[in-house]
C-alpha cells in the first residue's frame, strides 16, 4: 500500500485551509504522490490536552502501517512542541512513513 495523507491544520479564523492545501498539492505533484487523502483539523497544536480528531486518526493509521507519506504545509501544523515533533519523526521512522513539508524543503534530504 502506498498511501499519502495531506494534513491541514488551521487554528484561527484568519487562516484558510485552501492556502495550505494548494501548496501541499503542488508539493505532492512535484513528488509524484497521487491520490492523496486530506485530513483537516481546526484546532491549536500547542496544548497537549486538546484533542485533534484528524491528527489522532493520522497517528492511528501510521501505527497500522496504512500511511507511507505525510505532506504538511509547515511542521508546526503537526506539533508546535519540538519535543513532540521529534517523537513523531521517530514514530514515522519506525513505521516507515516519510514526512514532507512545503516550508521545510530541507526534509527532502532526510527522506
Amino acid at each position: 500500500m502506498n498511501k499519502t495523507i495531506i494534513y491541514i491544520r488551521t487554528s484561527t479564523e484568519e487562516q484558510t485551509p485552501e492556502l495550505q492545501l494548494n501548496d501541499c498539492n503542488i508539493l505532492a505533484n512535484k513528488l509524484n504522490l497521487i491520490d492523496c487523502e486530506i485530513i483537516q483539523d481546526k484546532q491549536s497544536a500547542w496544548k497537549d490536552n486538546i484533542e485533534r480528531e484528524g491528527f489522532d486518526r493520522l497517528l492511528q493509521e501510521i501505527k497500522r502501517k496504512q500511511i507511507n507519506n505525510i505532506i504538511c504545509w509547515d511542521l508546526d501544523r503537526l506539533y508546535r512542541n519540538r519535543k513532540r515533533l521529534i517523537e513523531l519523526f521517530q514514530l514515522c521512522k519506525i513505521y516507515n512513513c516519510k514526512i514532507y513539508s512545503v516550508r521545510q524543503d530541507w526534509l527532502e534530504s532526510l527522506n
